[in-house]
């Protein structure tokens, strides 16, 4: 299993988040030999302070850091 730690902008919508944990975990999995359910994402989106996580195709938690 492999977990990722990202952090970039905070992204408009969840179908754009699931999108882009989906192409992740396609090319980490690959790049490592791992299925995509292999690979865990977690997304520190700038400027909500927010942190969400995905796996494969699954869009998990979403909240405010405190």
């Amino acid at each position: 299993m492999a977990l990722v730690i990202a952090e970039g902008p905070q992204l408009p919508d969840e179908e754009t988040k699931r999108a882009m944990i989906s192409s992740f975990t396609d090319v980490i999995g690959k790049y490592l030999g791992l299925t995509p359910r292999e690979v865990v994402i977690l997304i520190r989106e700038e400027g909500g302070n927010r942190m969400s996580s995905g796996q494969g195709d699954i869009l998990g938690w979403r909240g405010k850091l405190k």
